[in-house]
């Protein structure tokens, strides 16, 4: 029995000897074995000492820098060309809905087109001027104007009264009391002589319009982007609530070049156009040609001009008709 024994406790120790051993060099043969992790990059490469990945290299962070400034460079001109045409979209449906609303005061006016200011003291007595935007006093109402009532919008910043390319801070109000005033201008000049401020004492002789005597709706312009240049470079440029023509009536002296044009162009990144609203509530995006462009000594475009050389057909329509 203890021989029978003995022959299995050595059989035991053989089996335990020989598991031992082979597990050894089954530990051995793991760790001889060649890493798979070289077919990744470098930086999901696992480490052999702690497991974790190793950091980029200089050269790998140096290509990876001048890609994204690749793809930067390429994008950037895109994006840009995005966000002008959306400002331009939103300057258009401004202006639309400033013509839907004179159109729905003609309705409630008798026909006669919105007067661009009441100015006289037969009108206000010894209140402030009333625009169509507005009345020009600090505490006045938000909706003053007589354009306002037609509006879905009170007069305040980024408002339909504002054109997105030019909001406030970037101009000075041509108004006195007013910090919030409009960038678009209307067509008094031709729609309501008798009822715009600066210019009536020449032009008063001429007929108050009808929204019906408007022979061509779709070349008549209404409201379109305004502005007068700065002074100087230390200045901003100011707004303007009118809309002048290219040239300006004298009753002594007749047509004569507008020095001063209002018309602004200001949209598009290379070829800058006007955002204009017409008698037939369309609004579009116009062109002009560049030596309509107001310009500097040192010519430098002063963000101005006129849409055409003569006042028709968008401006005064009827202008050859005011010398006879």
């Amino acid at each position: 029995m203890k021989g029978t024994h003995r022959r299995g406790t050595e059989t035991q120790r053989r089996e335990t000897l020989s598991k031992t051993i082979g597990l050894s060099r089954s530990h051995r043969l793991t760790q001889s074995l060649p890493l798979r992790s070289s077919r990744l990059p470098r930086c999901l490469r696992a480490s052999a000492v702690n497991g974790f990945p190793s950091a980029f290299t200089l050269i790998e962070l140096l290509i990876t820098i001048a890609i994204i400034a690749l793809l930067l460079s390429i994008l950037t001109p895109t994006l840009r060309t995005t966000l002008a045409a959306s400002r331009t979209a939103k300057c258009l449906s401004n202006q639309r809905q400033l013509a839907v609303a004179w159109s729905l005061y003609g309705n409630d006016f008798r026909d006669f087109a919105v007067p661009a200011a009441y100015w006289q003291t037969q009108f206000i007595g010894t209140g402030p001027v009333i625009y169509w935007f507005g009345a020009d006093s600090p505490t006045a109402s938000p909706t003053s104007g007589t354009l306002m009532p037609y509006l879905s919008t009170a007069r305040a910043e980024r408002s339909a009264l504002e054109c997105p390319e030019q909001p406030a801070g970037t101009y000075t109000p041509q108004t006195q009391n007013l910090k919030v005033s409009t960038t678009y201008g209307y067509n008094g000049y031709y729609l309501s002589p008798e009822m715009t401020p600066g210019w009536a004492g020449e032009i008063s002789f001429r007929p108050w319009r009808k929204v019906s005597d408007i022979v061509a709706p779709s070349s008549l312009l209404v409201f379109a982007d305004t502005l007068l240049p700065a002074l100087n470079a230390t200045t901003l440029p100011r707004s303007t609530a009118l809309l002048d023509p290219p040239l300006l009536f004298s009753q002594s002296s007749g047509w004569q070049a507008n020095s001063s044009p209002t018309t602004a162009f200001r949209h598009g990144l290379k070829q800058k156009s006007a955002a204009v609203a017409r008698a037939d509530t369309s609004a579009q995006a116009a062109l002009t040609t560049p030596d309509l462009l107001k310009r500097d000594s040192k010519g430098r475009f002063l963000g101005t001009g006129s849409l055409s050389r003569a006042p028709d057909p968008g401006y005064v329509p009827d202008w050859e008709q005011w010398l006879r």
